[in-house]
Order: structure tokens, then C-alpha cells, then sequence
């Protein structure tokens, strides 16, 4: 005669059985170590049209950061990724910085002036743009940038560009400016989030100042080697093959642009095949 198994010692059977049949967690699931990575810069045109303006594509490992830099000596476009496989998907750290070099190779650094911004009138040369307008003077005893302002707040919406509240001591006045963006003459540069205390960079005219969260005076800085106009810093979570879209302000010709990240796994095998296509396309 069989002995004949209890109904709660078949249920803990089965479940066992169930348990070494199923995926473990961690990189048993994960198809290969190397992510290829392809991201679009799109802005969109008055007229409902997209124009991509640049689609550079990495490869690397989890793990590893990947950057590549799109432009020349003196406007660049740098994208940088960092992907890690995390239980069959993977948790993308991106930044994005869109900038010019403030000096060409070889060229003298000189030294900024320390008059303020309103005694300094630059050259008039019929352009309307902040940078070439001549700044109205200031009544005694107004105080000038950056002590005239002081930050009240920080907001950022899901999809949307990140956003500063300031106040004009001297008008008693607040107002909002988007990364990017300019507003009463302050020109919102960048905010760095991947640290604690996030720290944001203004411009007027020639002048730089920051500004932490914790801190609301803005504090005078020497101006950058290179001049950021846009940084921003992101991550996610996705599965491999999804896009994920982020919102990046305004571009270089003033229309609203996104970018579009994409990120795969890619196996040995595969690799193996595109590095032997590209040692095929090199020249001899």
C-alpha cells in the first residue's frame, strides 16, 4: 500500500517545484551586460512639423557611462547615459548639456571686467538679443545684480522643464523662468539636480551667479569656461526596446524640443557581428 502525502506537504512540494522553475531575480534575467542606446534630439517646428537634429547611438555595458559629443570646437551637444540592468529592465541615468566653449583653441582667456553691469553699455550693433542691448541705468542705492534678486522657489512638473521663482528686491515683484529661458533680462542657464542641495546658474548680460535651494542669495561666480545654455540630469526606469520621452526646453532656434531615449540589449554574439561591420567600412 502507497503511503498517500498529506494535502499541505503536496502544497509545499508544488510550490518548491514552482519556485526552481522560475527566473531568479538579478541578472539571470538580464540577456547580456552591453546596451545599445540610440537617442533622438527632435524639436518641433511652428507649423506641427518635426526636425531631428541630431540621433547619436552607444554602446556599452551596465553599469558604464557612455557619453558622445555631437557638434564643433565651439557648439557642442554633449549626451551622456549610464545603464544598469535591473531585474529584466533598465534604470537609465541621462544628461544632456547643450553649450558653446567661450574660448577657440589657442585663444587668450581675457580678464572679466568688475564694473557692474549697468555702468558697462556693450557696443551697440543693431541687434536686439540681451546680450548686445544696452542696460538701463540704475537709480543710487538700487541694488544691482545679483544682489536684487533672491530665489523663492523651485518647481519641476512631470514632462515639463524645470522652473525657478525669484524676487526683485528692488520692485518688490516676483517672477518664473523656465530652464532655458529668459525673463526680465535673467537668463535661466542650468540646474544641477544630481546633487542634494540642487544648484541653479543665472546669467545677466555678462555676469554670472548661483543660487542653492538652501540659500536663496545669490552668490557673483567668474564666468564658465564654457557657457551651458541647457543641462539637464534624468533617469528612469524602462524595458528594453521602450522609449521614453523627455521634455528639454526650448533649442537654439527657439522651438520646443524633446528627447528621445531608447535602450536595448544587445548579446555577444551581436556585438561581435557589428564590430566586424564597422572594421569592414574602415578605410584601408
Amino acid at each position: 500500500m502507497r503511503p498517500r502525502l498529506r494535502p499541505s506537504l503536496v502544497t509545499a512540494l508544488l510550490i518548491a517545484a514552482l519556485f526552481s522553475l522560475a527566473p531568479q531575480a538579478g541578472h539571470a534575467q538580464d540577456p547580456g551586460p552591453n546596451v545599445m542606446i540610440k537617442i533622438e534630439q527632435i524639436e518641433t517646428l511652428p507649423d506641427g512639423k518635426e526636425n531631428r537634429l541630431s540621433a547619436p547611438r552607444m554602446i556599452t555595458q551596465s553599469g558604464q557611462e557612455a557619453c558622445v559629443t555631437v557638434g564643433d570646437s565651439v557648439n557642442y551637444m554633449q549626451f551622456g547615459v549610464e545603464p544598469t540592468w535591473q531585474d529584466g529592465r533598465i534604470q537609465l541615468n541621462c544628461s544632456y548639456e547643450d553649450g558653446k566653449t567661450n574660448l577657440l583653441p589657442g585663444a587668450k582667456p581675457t580678464r572679466p571686467s568688475s564694473a557692474p553691469i549697468a555702468a558697462r553699455a556693450p557696443k551697440p550693433t543693431g541687434s536686439k538679443s540681451t546680450r548686445d542691448r544696452t542696460f538701463p541705468q540704475k537709480p543710487r542705492g538700487t541694488r544691482l545684480f545679483p544682489d536684487n534678486l533672491i530665489l523663492t522657489g523651485i518647481a519641476r512638473l512631470p514632462g515639463k522643464p524645470p522652473r525657478i521663482s525669484l524676487r526683485d528686491i528692488n520692485e518688490d515683484k516676483e517672477f518664473w523662468v523656465h530652464l532655458g529661458a529668459s525673463r526680465r533680462d535673467i537668463h535661466f542657464v542650468s540646474i544641477d539636480f544630481t546633487k542634494k542641495d540642487p544648484v541653479a546658474l543665472l546669467k545677466y548680460g555678462e555676469q554670472f551667479a548661483e543660487v542653492r535651494r538652501s540659500t536663496p542669495v545669490l552668490t557673483p561666480v567668474k564666468p564658465p569656461a564654457k557657457t551651458v545654455l541647457t543641462r539637464f540630469h534624468f533617469s528612469d526606469l524602462v524595458k528594453p526596446g521602450e522609449t521614453i520621452v523627455f521634455d528639454i526646453g526650448t533649442s537654439r532656434n527657439g522651438h520646443p524640443q524633446q528627447l528621445r531615449v531608447t535602450a536595448q540589449g544587445m548579446e555577444e554574439a551581436e556585438l561581435n557581428e557589428l564590430l566586424k561591420k564597422a572594421q569592414r567600412l574602415q578605410p584601408k
